[in-house]
């Protein structure tokens, strides 16, 4: 951008933000997209670094209303909601009360609430900017602009709510209906053409026409629409024209071409306005079938917007994705965004109140440089995952799903359905694989919503079961909601059919499968409901909630699982005996005020009978951990027998929750609720999960019914297709019955969860515990939110994990694994003492994992150096030397016992520790050992590799020393025979650049590095030592050495493309001569490095690597962050998956298989002897463990 080059500098917060705010504007104005989202961030993010917001508190809060207002106007919706929702309360006491600023805030506010389908929020917030402006002492064009938009909203609001009254008197006080009393005039201004269209579209709803607008709407504008308005002013010129004319033929055809323009502009989120305009289309043209279907699908999308259908929007992303990584990659970006949203929004709304909190003061606006970066390194890793899921396919705005896409998606015995309301009733859409039909017809909005209540109120009473009340049921409204929302579809639908609601629960607030077609045989006091032809005896029913939704789940490569159900329940809510009480005290609020679920124990271990491979966790191993910690394996089903909890629930719970056994409540990783967001951060791939129980505190189906679908769609994005949830607290035996038989379904190949639903619940109305439960609370509550089809069955990954052997419980590591004649010998620094020490253990195991024998060395340190001569196992590690630093030890062990040790005392004055090591030949082997300063002075030394050769008795022959550059700080060293020389490698994470790039004037720019990685290549004469060859390599980090039959090595860890980029998990083939060829890259989202290569037969090579995940949990430490600076914010920490490729025997690489929990995997070493089960050793959860893999198809 052309201004950034006379940009004050950030240190000058306050002239800062008012350029950046106008740079904003004036992008916007020219339709520059990506340069738009790069101002944004740098504003936001300088605001919410403030760390002397007294100093400027109006400019903060001018900037904030005016970014949220661009944020609206462009379609930044969910960034805009987050940040009013955080900001508003703030802003609404910073800003004057009767202010220009003021009152135009209050119009980006009824904005907002109208895209998000709350209409009356907006009118009352209209009604308060209107009074304001009536009093108003402005400059008269400034007044008079905001007068004008502030009525054409009120218009437009109250003609949605049906209030043609109010929508009239705002369009009479309107200041430009002197302008249009007669035809004459053409538009001058975007607000005379919104004026102009509205007062069309209230005409229409008043049955009469408006012959001036449209005439000045036909008229040529007086002004250039910005490049992003084009589509939608054309439509609403279009609009006006065609509702002047009379009904007949001609405004037939302006009206489809209407509906035309409309699917052009496509809004992401219509305003009140757009969705009147959308409504009145439908109405008008679908009367006679004459609207063509993928325009009638479109327009049916596009009404369905209004709302929060942020999730929608993020599946609709996920649906693109070709492949797994492709998929990680969008589901990444997606998260880092909300991440970063999140953070972005709790320091803006902290500013914000300590600016309204505080008395005005002088000085410049300053901020926190760190809390900046910070927020600055999540705007461009977002950068970076949007340009490699672009990449893999998937663009940032979907737009509209395609008709024939979704088509092509349904099975033969589906109909998607879709109903949206219309002028006078409703518009109804039926899409079945080889036909889509669409229809509107009259209908009672007001008497929908009465029979809602009343059949809602039948299905959430609270009662024991009775066969006197429960024959009592609100049948009549039941078949009037069928009568208007199932009726209009019975033409297109077919005996049998999987209904596909597309409105999702919340646009129904109760279950479809209570509706009845007719009126059930009357007795004394209610209902035969024996007779009652429910919904669900002839449909099995799910709620997609959107076509993209649908997408996503059927276009994914389908399921792969290692293993089939895994259980979670029967949560520990109450403190045992003797166990401290604030265990279980959570923001505010206990937990052991929910119910005890001792009877989810029995449900869950009765759902698990018959799988293959099933898992139940309950009471102490029903944790997050205990959840995540299982996670690395795939499993097809997973259900949660708990409580599920709404919104404020319990006190500072901003989003649903499941309830899982709580361990710290100042973890969140293991806090006992499992939130929404959590859900979504994790990589699954289920193929169904359920919800057995449900919420049992503040209940009310409606908001349970807007906020459950969270919780489904969370489990989408994290890549599950389908989540099986209850309305309502469900009845413990009729629970169990209907999931435990759903489950029984889900067993046979083919069976989807919409149709295991309707089986169990048809096997339950049939043979009921006893009359009273034929009543729908008792079996009704269930519902299947997401795909209800099959689940596709993908062919098995390249590997597949077999098992997962934890071998500590208090912390640790596998530093070193290798298959052995006595067994399969394993070093890991073992479990944590009271004083938080670990201690190095060696054990040795029989290959199906019993084990043999373990030692574990509390005084010494454990490293990766580990080698089997002649039956004898030599295990490196350091301990306290005499000196006070840390010295090398090697110990030999025979039989479970230490049979010698070795020493390296006396080799530096810092601590020294084996970096790395290898046999030569079976009597042999060699280890380098680093210096490393990490305490002391720089003149004490460091730097230096020595190179020894170690026997079966632990004589240690110095073979030579590398000298590393001056000031060169060792990070990393392997030494590995190549033919009879020796070809070590030493790395340094500390190089300082070749080229120190300057300070920025915008600290939003700082370098991410100042130094960089190098690694030095030496190949010495493996008996004198001297040096034959030697190659620096900038960019790169060798961590890993394999020896190649063929003379070469293939060294693994990461290389870099410039300073500041991620580390890319690499292998390279380094010849005799040192050249260098590189075999594979990790090229997706996320830093990974290479940590172990194993030789596979037939001269292949295995190769694991860390991969870094992008989302990540945090752990603040609140007191402390509040003792040094209130406004600073701590860093979010890393977590790392796992991630396995082979090479064959020439070097290409395989697809990558991932190994992901939503915790720690951390790989570390790997022994690949037997391909049916491959050994790899690292940590889960941050406990030392085992990972079997076995390779696909052997």
């Amino acid at each position: 951008m052309a201004s950034e080059a006379v940009a004050p500098r950030s240190a000058d917060g306050a002239a800062y933000l008012r350029h950046q705010l106008l740079a904003a504007k004036s992008l916007q104005a020219r339709g520059e997209a990506a340069a738009l989202d790069g101002v944004l961030d740098r504003t936001l993010s300088l605001v919410a670094s403030v760390d002397r917001p007294e100093a400027a508190p109006m400019l903060l809060a001018t900037t904030v209303a005016g970014t949220l207002a661009i944020l609206v106007e462009t379609d930044r919706t969910e960034r805009a909601w987050g940040l009013y929702r955080a900001g508003g309360p703030a802003l609404a006491r910073l800003l004057p009360g009767a202010s220009p600023e003021t009152i135009a805030y209050r119009l980006t506010e009824a904005s907002l609430l109208e895209r998000l389908g709350d209409l009356k929020g907006a009118a009352g917030v209209l009604e308060t900017a209107t009074t304001a402006l009536r009093t108003l002492e402005a400059e008269p064009p400034v007044r008079r602009r905001l007068l004008a938009r502030a009525l054409s909203q009120r218009a437009a609001v109250c003609a949605g709510l049906g209030d043609l009254d109010c929508a009239r008197a705002a369009l009479a006080e309107h200041p430009d209906a002197a302008l249009h009393g007669a035809g004459a005039r053409a538009p001058g201004t975007p607000d005379e053409v919104t004026y102009l269209v509205v007062r069309s579209l209230v005409a229409t709803l008043g049955g009469q026409a408006d012959p001036v607008a449209a005439q000045a709407l036909s008229r040529p504008l007086g002004f250039k629409p910005a490049p992003g308005s084009v589509a939608t002013f054309a439509a609403y010129r279009q609009a006006s024209v065609a509702l002047a004319l009379e009904p007949g033929p001609r405004r037939r055809v302006e009206m489809v071409a209407l509906g035309e323009r409309l699917r052009q502009a496509a809004w992401r989120k219509p305003d009140a306005l757009d969705q009147l305009l959308v409504s009145i289309t439908l109405a008008e043209i679908g009367s006679d079938g004459r609207l063509d279907a993928e325009v009638a699908f479109d327009l049916m999308q596009i009404a369905g917007r209004s709302g929060h259908t942020f999730d929608a929007d993020a599946l609709a992303q996920l649906s693109q994705a070709r492949d797994e990584m492709g998929r990680r990659t969008a589901h990444q970006a997606l998260r880092l965004r909300a991440r970063r949203d999140r953070l972005e929004r709790e320091q803006i709304q902290k500013v914000l109140e300590a600016a309204a909190e505080a008395t005005p003061g002088r000085g410049l606006l300053s901020h926190d440089a760190a809390t900046r970066l910070l927020i600055r390194d999540f705007d461009v890793r977002i950068a970076r995952a949007d340009a490699e899921a672009a990449k893999a396919g998937v663009r940032r705005e979907p737009g509209l799903a395609p008709l024939a896409r979704l088509q092509a998606a349904l099975s033969p015995g589906e109909a998607v359905l879709a109903m949206a309301p219309t002028v006078g009733g409703f518009a109804y859409m039926c899409v079945r694989k080889d036909a889509a039909t669409y229809s509107v017809a009259a209908g009672d909005p007001m008497r929908v919503r009465l029979d809602t209540r009343l059949v809602q109120a039948a299905l959430t009473a609270t009662h024991a079961p009775s066969e006197r009340l429960d024959i009592q049921f609100p049948a009549e409204a039941s078949v009037r909601l069928y009568d208007a929302m199932i009726r209009p579809f019975e033409s297109c639908l077919k005996p049998g059919d999987r209904i596909v609601w597309l409105s999702g629960v919340a646009g129904s607030a109760l279950p479809l499968s209570a509706l009845l077609s007719a009126l059930p045989p009357k007795v004394a006091g209610g209902y035969d409901l024996a007779a009652a032809d429910w919904l669900v005896r002839r449909h099995a029913i799910s709620y997609a909630g959107s076509a993209e939704a649908i997408l996503a789940a059927r276009t994914a490569r389908g399921v792969s699982a290692d293993f089939d159900f895994l259980g979670l329940g029967d949560p520990v809510l109450r403190p045992k005996a003797g166990e401290d009480p604030a265990r279980l005290l959570l923001r505010g609020t206990r937990l052991d005020a929910l119910a005890p679920l001792p009877e989810t124990k029995d449900e869950l271990e009765a759902s698990a009978k018959g799988f293959r491979a099933a898992r139940v966790l309950v009471q102490d191993a029903a944790t997050e951990r205990g959840l995540r910690g299982e996670m690395v394996g795939a499993y097809r089903h997973l259900s949660f027998a708990t409580h599920g909890l709404i919104r404020e629930d319990l006190q500072g719970l901003s989003e649903p929750a499941l309830v899982l056994t709580p361990v710290d409540a100042s973890d969140p990783a293991d806090d006992g609720l499992l939130t929404a967001s959590e859900i979504a951060d994790m990589n699954l791939r289920a193929a169904f999960v359920a919800l057995s129980a449900c919420n049992t505190a503040n209940f009310d189906l409606s908001q349970f019914a807007q906020d459950l679908p969270a919780l489904a769609s969370a489990f989408a994005v994290a890549g599950v297709p389908a989540t099986l949830a209850t309305l309502w607290p469900v009845n413990s035996e009729a629970g169990k019955r209907v999931v435990t038989d759903l489950f029984g379904d889900l067993r046979a190949e083919g069976v989807g969860p919409a149709d295991a639903l309707a089986h169990a619940q048809r096997r339950f109305l049939a043979a009921p515990p006893e009359r009273a439960y034929l009543h729908p609370r008792f079996w009704a509550p269930f519902v299947v939110l997401g795909d209800g089809g099959p689940a596709v069955r993908a062919a098995p990954p390249a590997k597949s994990l077999r098992a997962v052997e934890v071998l500590t419980r208090a912390g640790g590591e596998v530093l070193d694994i290798e298959r052995t004649s006595a067994g399969v010998a394993t070093q890991f620094i073992s479990d944590a003492d009271v004083r938080g020490r670990h201690g190095a253990a060696v054990r040795l195991a029989t290959a199906e994992g019993a084990e043999i024998w373990r030692q574990d060395d509390r005084a010494g340190g454990a490293s990766r150096f580990g080698v089997e001569l002649d039956g004898r196992r030599l295990v490196g590690g350091y301990r306290l030397g005499p000196a006070g630093r840390y010295v090398p030890v090697v110990q030999a062990y025979e039989n479970g016992a230490v049979a010698g040790s070795w020493q390296g005392v006396g080799l530096a004055k810092v601590d020294a520790f084996i970096l790395g090591g290898s046999a030569v030949g079976g009597d042999a082997a060699v280890i380098a050992v680093g210096e490393l300063n990490l305490r002391d002075a720089p003149e004490a030394g460091g730097g230096r590799l020595h190179v020894f050769e170690l026997t079966k008795a632990l004589a240690a022959q110095p073979l030579f020393t590398v000298e590393a550059p001056p000031g060169f700080k060792l990070s990393d060293a392997t030494v590995t025979p190549m033919g009879g020389d020796l070809l070590v490698t030493y790395t340094t994470n500390q190089a300082p650049p070749l080229d120190r790039p300057p300070t920025p004037p915008d600290d939003y720019d700082t370098p991410y590095c100042l130094t960089e990685r190098v690694t030095w290549l030496e190949l010495r004469d493996g008996r004198t030592g001297a040096r034959k060859a030697a190659r620096e390599i900038r960019g790169l980090g060798v961590v890993t050495a394999l020896g190649q039959a063929d003379g070469t090595v293939l060294l693994g860890g990461s290389s870099w493309d410039a300073c500041g980029q991620e580390g890319r998990a690499t292998v390279l083939s380094a010849t005799p001569r040192l050249e260098t060829r590189a075999l594979y890259r990790d090229d997706s989202l996320g830093a990974s490095d290479v940590r172990a290569l194993a030789a596979l037969p037939g001269g292949r090579t295995f190769v694991a690597a860390s991969k870094e995940n992008v989302v990540t949990l945090r752990r603040p430490d609140v007191a402390a962050a509040a003792r040094a600076n209130p406004y600073a914010v701590l860093p979010f920490t890393s977590t790392f998956s796992g991630l396995v490729v082979t090479l064959d025997r020439r070097g290409a690489p395989s697809a990558p298989t991932l190994l992901d929990s939503g915790s720690n995997i951390y790989v570390t070493a790997a022994d690949a002897s037997r391909p049916g089960d491959i050994l790899l050793g690292g940590a889960l959860a941050g406990q030392a463990a085992v990972f079997h893999l076995s390779e696909g198809g052997r």
